[in-house]
């Protein structure tokens, strides 16, 4: 599961700098992104009863 998640916020970041939005607002739009990828993640793990260690 950690090769999934890994492999996951690697595609968000690969993604993030074709983020459709205004460049002045893109940074934040990006940060929210990676929240949510990495909130989503995390709730992953709960469920399936494991601890997610490698917060990027």
């Amino acid at each position: 599961m950690r090769d999934l998640a890994s492999a996951a916020r690697a595609e968000f970041e690969r993604a993030a700098p074709g983020t459709l939005c205004a460049s002045i607002m893109r940074p934040r739009a990006v940060a929210r992104g990676r929240a949510a990828l990495n909130r989503g993640i995390a709730a992953i793990f709960r469920e399936s009863d494991m601890t997610e260690v490698e917060h990027a």
